[in-house]
């Protein structure tokens, strides 16, 4: 008999053994932005907008309870990545950059990786981008799902590991007429739901007979209304925290699991994966944590933070709150609670990390519904509101950011000044009401206003930077230089920098500027820009490599092919410089100039067609110029 069990025993473990993947196993991560779980029939929906993803569910391991460590885009997405919670990578909100030192699984894996992201809250200035052979991200704020796909399987043969990250359900929503839903929101999702299946069964095509797994998560929710929050970001409610997650392998079924689960572990899952191991009950856990830190660091606020057990949720802000069923109700919070002790023992202060966001980034940032603080005062929460209670702002406050992304300074205004009066310690809108009362102008109350907002901001990047184009847009040169000349590496600040070294008489300092910004705007029109100031200054040698980039970068639309032929010819560059002469339409009214120093180079280099431009300079030219032409020795030999 012991023989016997023996030998069933070898014949369990051998069976098993031989599941698991004998070589590496290919991954696709699926990150789903902005999606409740309610949504997904394999999470529990009452109505399903995902019939596919429940499909791929069906022989899934499926996380009933997983939770956002954070409701913002970028601070999730890093936890997914690097198995951390924000407090321990230190990104707590949309617009930081992760530091170099914090490693990320795609760094530690074999074999290719690839991301295709489609909302700029990832771009790859945010640090993300590390460890992956391609990062591909959307060239505005976002790519749709349908083109997401379509990119992913472009490099689906060329990937171990693909990354494929959804942004169509984050607002604004779209309602798609093949996906026509009550809410937009709903319809969006749909939407992604149809495209992901394309991505899925093409993945499952290609890979074959070799060891694949797919998983599927959420990075965060949408309030919809749930707790008087529209959005997500600011209230720890689960609607903006529940989200889906599933995890299918090509080698074993999944099973349903109900104690919760940080998707923070969603790398810890990588990397099991990629060696052929996947154990889905090891990732959950008694207690999870989840945090809002954009309260305090966008409006000066009370932090939030929050410790989830399978049955109830306890959220620190100024307060200890316990909350249990849907509706969230709060109830007392007991000394000595688990879940209470568990908050006590975690860093309540946010990392004060400086922003390098450029102005095009905040105003993208904002126009998608979020702001950016670089710097706060430290916390302290006695004095500050408590997040639940302002509620009824948030709405607002979206409103008017989106106001100010969009350039619509008069309305946003209004819209901020009716905010301070309400939350008058807010320190983003006193900055922003500061810029719509500078951009309307009226310098004196915006001079007023930019002081009340560095009181609360005494150590903010963002608002020197406002304050020192401010300065600059009313010509108080010297001001401006001062505040901005730390700020080389943001193109709005070189622009107002270059105006006031001019205005100043500092011309070189200017040209130096200028060269910079050409340098990073890799435009046609700040090429041109910094050749004029070239020339202004006599320095034919940069006028010619400034005039030569803008060709380069604009060749349809460049227009100072004569300016850059007679350069060209002063270095003695005859080839270029003929090549350049002979693109001079014959519309332009310095044609005959044009046809004369195409001629003086076809002399140089005894041409046989010199007699064709000499006779077509001659026909068009002015009399001053002919008499030029009839005396040039050059032209006489």
């Amino acid at each position: 008999m012991k023989w016997l069990v023996f030998l069933c025993c070898l014949w369990i473990v051998g069976c098993s053994s031989t599941n698991r993947p004998q070589e590496p196993t290919k991954i696709l991560l699926i990150s789903l932005d902005t999606v409740r779980q309610d949504r997904f029939g394999f999470s529990g929906a009452e109505v399903s907008q995902t019939p596919e993803l429940d499909e791929l569910a069906t022989g899934a391991s499926v996380y009933l309870n997983a939770f956002a460590p954070v409701p913002t885009t970028l601070a999730s997405h890093t936890s997914m990545l690097t198995g951390l919670y924000p407090y321990e990578h230190g990104i707590r909100e949309n617009g930081r950059v992760l530091n170099a030192a914090v490693p990320m699984i795609q760094e530690q894996l074999e074999g290719r990786a690839v991301a295709v992201v489609s909302g700029y809250p990832l771009a790859s200035q945010f640090g993300l981008s590390r460890g992956f052979a391609a990062y591909l991200q959307p060239e505005g704020s976002e790519r749709p799902a349908n083109a997401t796909v379509d990119l992913a399987l472009e490099h689906l043969a060329n990937s171990d590991f693909l990354w494929c990250h959804f942004y169509d359900p984050h607002a604004p929503h779209l309602q798609h007429p093949d996906f026509n839903r009550d809410l937009a929101y709903d319809s969006e999702i749909a939407f992604v739901d149809h495209h992901v299946s394309r991505l899925i069964k093409a993945c499952k095509q290609h890979w074959g007979d070799s060891p694949h797994a797919i998983i599927v998560v959420g990075d965060h929710g949408e309030g919809l209304g749930d707790l008087g929050e529209q959005g997500h970001g600011i209230l720890l409610g689960n609607a903006t925290l529940h989200v889906p997650l599933l995890v299918w392998t090509s080698w074993e079924p999944g099973s349903r699991y109900e104690r919760p689960v940080s998707i923070r572990r969603v790398a810890d899952m990588i990397r099991d994966l990629s060696k052929g191991s996947f154990d889905g009950a090891k990732y959950t856990e008694d207690i999870v944590i989840a945090e809002s830190m954009q309260p305090y660091l966008q409006f000066g606020w009370a932090p939030l933070m929050a410790a989830i057990s399978q049955q109830e949720k306890m959220v620190r802000g100024k307060s200890f709150r316990l909350v249990m069923g849907r509706d969230e109700a709060p109830n007392s919070a007991p000394n000595g609670h688990p879940l209470r002790s568990k908050l006590e023992n975690i860093p309540f202060e946010p990392a004060r990390v400086q922003s390098e966001l450029t102005l095009a980034d905040i105003e993208t940032l904002a126009s998608l519904g979020y702001t950016a603080n670089d710097a706060i005062s430290p916390i302290g929460l006695e004095d500050r509101p408590d997040p639940y209670d302002q509620v009824p702002l948030i709405g607002q406050l979206d409103r008017a950011s989106h106001l100010f992304a969009n350039h619509h300074y008069a309305e946003a205004l209004s819209e901020f000044e009716s905010l301070a009066e309400q939350d008058p310690g807010n320190p983003s809108v006193l900055m922003r009401m500061a810029v719509c009362t500078s951009m309307l102008g009226h310098e004196t109350l915006a001079d007023e206003r930019f002081h009340q907002a560095a009181a609360l901001l005494p150590d903010s990047n963002d608002l020197r930077l406002y304050y020192g184009l401010h300065c600059a847009r009313f010509s108080r040169w010297t001001q401006a230089i001062e505040l901005l000349q730390g700020f080389r590496s943001r193109e709005v600040a070189l622009l107002a920098l270059e105006r006031a070294y001019d205005a100043t008489g500092q011309s070189d300092q200017a040209l130096i500027v200028a060269q910079q910004l050409a340098s990073s705007q890799k435009t046609a029109q700040a090429a041109t820009r910094w050749a004029d100031m070239a020339e202004r200054l006599g320095d034919q040698a940069q006028k010619a490599e400034a005039l030569e980039m803008a060709w380069q970068w604009d060749p349809s639309g460049f227009d100072r092919h004569l300016d850059l032929g007679m350069v060209l010819m002063d270095q003695g560059r005859l080839n270029d410089a003929a090549g350049m002469l002979q693109q001079v339409p014959e519309t332009d009214p310095f044609y005959a100039i044009a046809c004369y120093r195409r001629a003086q180079i076809a002399a140089i280099r005894h041409e046989a067609d010199l007699s064709i431009w000499l006779d077509r300079a001659l026909q068009l030219a002015s009399p001053n110029l002919r008499q030029t032409i009839e005396n040039d020795p050059l032209l006489k030999q």
